[in-house]
């Protein structure tokens, strides 16, 4: 039809005429859905509730838009059919049917106008043109060379705000591509050039208030006939139009929905724009779109006068071009005729005793919005403190946020000098000023973790945990601890097992066990990102990283007692103080060696507070050791902290003797070097002994043993560790190397009986003949003498 029509055109101009009008062509509408019904698109935006019809529903937008496209085109001479003239269910056609009308109508073009959306918080607003088939290959060449006209056209609107304004034209079956090249229903068995328009996006609320005024609908309407033209070659509008939106310069919407570019300022209602010299006003409406409009204008100059409450009134000049719109936006500035003051402040202390959390913000409201750049320049705090200015409310607010937390029990004093003015170039009349102390506390402190950095884990699906010193904020919580190996890929977890803030109202903590075994003498890395932070709001301030390394903690040594016989250690709670409950008890729930271990429980209701258990005589088959031995234990801990004695019993002497600190979680091996003991005597273990110590994570503990060994003491002493020499890795395969401020003189690996295994004149010794288990390496440097427990694993 457009081949036949276009050969009338020319036939028309070979007798010498001039018309380009649409006569004889012929456009079929279809304003898409129908009926304020469960097939309409309903958005609720104030003052309209739910369901009003009053409010916007897609398919009264998309007929008001059919139905002034259809006035346009007929006032050009076009034929114009539509699939409905009213916006009731029943007048919404079935697709198959709009297409077969469109097709014994024998259409020159046909439209299926339609808002879009994207039913998901990230709302955009742009238009889109799907037309039959694929997009590199659509089934009728000429609906992808039209659809391509339209966008160009719509996007030419500058009453929105485009979100992109990228050329968006697809063909359906790349659209669709889950529907196996169904495509939409409308276009399935459409024999004439067509296609559908999504001529923006109705749940990107600003377009759904502009969507509520029948000019902005109209500039939709008039674009699409400027398609028509433009496709079929016929003559412009002899008039142009003055359109554009009313709001103000400064002022941001405080409303929560998502806004972009221009959409953020505050659109005046009730603003009047009188078109001079015609004399004619436009006021805009109460639907917090700012739009005005004035159409069909002679071309020419002409003049704006804007008037808006509270605003300067302006005069612009527009110039009007036939088959245009001349598109003004005007942003408005309000009208500030008093000086600016600080109408509230925080942080505001109660009275003199009162102190104030070490991250809260500084934050200044004022009778007016603020100029920026004068405000930033007046406020200062002292002590000084690096931090960000941001301003919320329109620039009513002013907020300082510290990139740190304040000192502690600190003095601020926050002074904002009378430079500061508003927009209207009037300032302050006298300084403000105020102070505030802090609290005691300024940040999250990692109190202990498992493993400790530097340590070593039992590498069989161990379980990790951090503790903290308040409980902690846990949005985000497993996106902020997280456990990496030594190139840096992220371990998996079970999800099921991490758990956080089990420690009562006091303390956080946070655990969980990997999914899988991790690998043993490989490093490993416990990240903790510096956005962790407690209920308060302080945060850990620096990233923490915790190295540590998987390995065997087994030995394999003949053990003088496995714990696999029940009754032999029972809770003794004549000589316990400060203890509810306390249970000893064999247990098959966790078992290093064998099939059973024993299980210690209890429960302190003091902080001075120990529970003994004592042995029977048949523990560790009655065997003694003396003052040259050492006592190795296999220990499943809890991280609680508490430490565990060993009592140990002469005929007429009784000593205690440290074993260990719980701080740690699940298996590890520890020793206690028995050195104190009275030499000559032989003694027997006949208690074991749990102390409460500091930072009292929990009323209740619990912890397991398995294989205790007993052997000769190395022939060297433990001297003391220095955070100045470190040994790595541990565990070791190969070599082991020292890194120590001092110079290292000389590296001696020892075993448990005292026995030299290996030696090196400096920072590096060879460990691959040494067989795999725990040995004690001591480094003589030019500073001293120190220690470190070693694990071999081959």
């Amino acid at each position: 039809m457009k081949k036949l029509y276009i050969l009338v055109i020319a036939l028309v101009g070979c007798l010498g005429l001039q018309a380009k009008d649409m006569t004889g062509l012929r456009i079929y509408i279809n304003p898409g859905h129908g009926g304020w019904d469960s097939d309409d698109r309903n958005v609720a935006v104030a003052p309209f509730a739910q369901g009003d019809t009053l409010g916007f529903w897609e398919s009264s937008s998309n007929l008001h838009k059919g139905l002034m496209l259809r006035e346009l085109l007929e006032g050009q001479g076009a034929s114009v059919a539509m699939s409905r003239v009213l916006n009731r269910t029943e007048d919404d056609l079935n697709l198959s049917t709009i297409s077969r009308e469109a097709n014994e109508f024998d259409a020159d073009l046909f439209f299926s106008i339609h808002s879009n959306a994207t039913g998901t918080s990230n709302r955009v607003n742009f238009p889109m043109m799907l037309f039959k088939g694929y997009t590199d290959d659509p089934a009728k060449p000429e609906d992808k060379v039209a659809a391509k006209i339209l966008f160009k056209h719509l996007i030419e609107n500058q009453v929105t705000y485009w979100t992109q304004t990228s050329e968006y034209v697809v063909g359906d079956w790349d659209f669709y591509p889950d529907w196996n090249n169904a495509g939409l229903g409308v276009l399935r068995n459409l024999a004439v050039t067509g296609f559908l328009s999504e001529g923006s996006y109705h749940d990107y609320i600003p377009e759904t208030y502009r969507l509520l005024n029948m000019d902005y609908k109209y500039i939709e309407a008039w674009h699409f006939a400027k398609a028509v033209m433009e496709y079929f070659d016929t003559d412009g509008f002899t008039t142009g139009h003055i359109a554009g939106v009313v709001y103000d310069s400064r002022m941001t919407r405080t409303d929560s929905y998502v806004q972009h570019g221009r959409d953020k300022q505050v659109p005046l209602c009730g603003a009047t724009v009188t078109l001079l010299p015609n004399n004619i006003t436009y006021t805009t409406d109460p639907y917090f779109n700012g739009v005005y409009m004035f159409r069909d204008l002679a071309p020419g100059n002409y003049q704006l006068k804007v008037v808006a409450d509270d605003h300067y009134e302006q005069t612009i000049d527009v110039t009007v071009e036939a088959n245009a719109i001349s598109y003004t936006n005007i942003a408005m500035d309000r009208v500030r005729n008093t000086p600016p003051e600080v109408t509230s402040y925080s942080p505001m202390m109660e009275n003199e005793t009162d102190s104030i959390n070490c991250t809260v913000p500084i934050v200044l409201n004022f009778n007016w919005d603020m100029d920026v750049e004068s405000v930033r320049n007046a406020f200062s705090i002292e002590p000084a403190v690096d931090g960000e200015i941001t301003f919320e409310d329109s620039q009513y607010r002013m907020v300082f946020t510290p990139t740190r937390p304040y000192e502690i029990a600190t003095r601020y004093t926050v002074t904002l000098d009378k430079s500061a003015k508003h927009p209207g170039n009037i300032s302050m009349e006298e300084d403000f000023s105020f102070s505030f102390i802090t609290q005691g506390r300024n940040q999250l402190k990692l109190l202990a973790s498992s493993p400790a950095d530097g340590g070593v884990i039992h590498y069989t699906k161990p379980t990790l945990e951090v503790r903290f010193d308040n409980v902690l904020d846990p949005v985000n919580i497993r996106d902020l601890i997280k456990l990496y190996d030594n190139d840096g890929n992220e371990v998996g977890i079970n999800l099921r097992s991490a758990k956080y803030n089990q420690l009562g109202d006091v303390y956080g903590n946070y655990y969980f066990t990997t999914s899988a075994d991790l690998t043993q003498g490989a490093n490993y890395q416990l990240r903790i990102d510096n956005s962790l932070h407690d209920v308060n709001s302080l945060p850990v301030i620096d990233p923490i990283v915790i190295h540590f390394t998987a390995g065997d903690v087994r030995h394999s040594d003949t053990p003088v007692e496995t714990f696999e016989t029940a009754d032999m250690i029972a809770y003794d709670a004549a000589h316990s103080t400060g203890v509810s409950t306390a249970k000893a008890a064999r247990s098959t729930s966790q078992a290093l060696f064998g099939s059973a271990s024993y299980n210690f429980t209890y429960t302190f209701n003091a902080n001075e507070a120990q529970a003994l258990y004592t042995t029977t005589s048949t523990f560790a088959g009655g065997i003694t050791v003396d003052n040259t031995q050492t006592i190795g234990m296999h220990i499943y801990g809890d991280l609680a902290c508490d430490e565990i004695w060993l009592q140990l019993t002469s005929a007429d002497d009784t000593q205690e003797v440290l074993l260990t600190n719980i701080d740690f979680r699940g298996w590890q091996f520890r020793e206690a070097r028995l050195d104190q003991l009275a030499p000559g005597k032989s003694y027997r273990v006949s208690a074991i002994k749990v102390v409460r110590k500091a930072p009292y994570f929990s009323n209740s503990g619990s912890f397991y043993l398995d294989n205790m060994l007993a052997y000769t003491s190395s022939g060297i002493q433990p001297v003391a560790t220095s955070a100045s020499i470190k040994v790595y890795p541990n565990p070791a395969n190969d070599w082991l190397k020292i890194q120590s401020e001092a110079p290292v003189e000389q590296v001696t690996l020892y075993n448990l009986a005292g026995s030299c295994v290996a030696m090196s004149p400096d920072a590096t010794i060879d460990v691959s003949s040494v067989p795999a288990g725990t040995y004690l390496l001591k480094i003589k440097t030019t500073e001293g003498e120190y220690s470190h427990s070693i694990l071999i694993v081959h």
